[in-house]
Formats: C-alpha cells, structure tokens, sequence
C-alpha cells in the first residue's frame, strides 16, 4: 500500500518576521514599498513602515512611470511619510512631493538654469529648505556630474 505523505504549505506572509526582514533588505526598498504595501495585509505594512524600508527614498528612478509615481506620492509617502528622512528626488518632481519629516534632500540630475526657481522662498521646496532641511545635496548634469552639498 502507497503511503501518502501530507503536503503542508507555507505561504509568504506567514514566515517569521526575520526571515522576511532578510528577505527585503536584499531588495532595493522603492520596489518592495510599490510591491507589497497596501495589500491590505496589516502585518506586511507593519513591517514595511519600519524605519529600515522608508527612511531614505531614491524616487529617480520611478519618475518616468507615472503610476508607479503617482502611486508614492499619493499613497505609499503620506502612509510612511512620519519615518521619510532622506528623499533622492529628480529636479523634474520636486514640486510634487510633500515632505513633512524629511531632513535630507537629494536632487539628481539639477540644472541650473531651469531648477533655481524651486529655491525662492515663495516655493515648497524653499520653505522647507529654509525650515526644515539640515542636509541638501544636488547633482548637477550641467557639467559631468558635479556634486554639491550643504549642512547646517
């Protein structure tokens, strides 16, 4: 007589809490916040708004698709935007992007000519440059990739 062996299955969400901080420090953490939170499992986003998956933001190189985008900025940031530290933004979005808590600001591919209006007083972004930001760094694509920063 064949013997059957019971199958038993275990699915993602059910491995320890561990297992999964080390499976999503191995993922760039853009992609694993637009994968899975908000799926509407309250242990999965527990964890994803741990200040390891959301202190720092790379946002450049979502910029060009407009629902993954869309999606941070309107979703995904004002859920985690208490552990957002550090945005790396694209000069092209920086005045779409709300930035209660964040201390450091990136912004990639700067230029000159068409980005200082962002830093006037009257912006967004002027405001809380004047308010809020202790570190600011800018990478400007007008000549070869030269790198700026400041600190207060």
């Amino acid at each position: 007589m064949e013997e059957k062996l019971s199958q038993s299955y275990i699915n993602f969400i059910d491995l320890p809490v561990e297992i999964l901080y080390i499976i999503f420090n191995k993922l760039d953490n853009v992609d694993v916040l637009y994968s899975l939170f908000g799926i509407k499992n309250k242990r999965l986003d527990f964890i994803l708004q741990d200040h390891i998956f959301s202190n720092t933001l790379n946002l450049t190189k979502i910029v060009n698709n407009a629902s993954i985008f869309d999606r941070f900025r309107n979703f995904i940031i004002p859920e985690i935007r208490s552990n957002v530290k550090c945005l790396i933004v694209d000069s092209s979005s920086i005045e779409q992007i709300h930035y209660p808590n964040v201390n450091h600001l990136k912004f990639m591919n700067f230029q000159r000519d068409n980005s200082l209006q962002h830093f006037q007083d009257e912006s967004p972004v002027g405001y809380i440059l004047k308010n809020q930001i202790t570190k600011l760094e800018l990478t400007n694509i007008d000549r070869e990739s030269t790198k700026t920063s400041w600190e207060r």
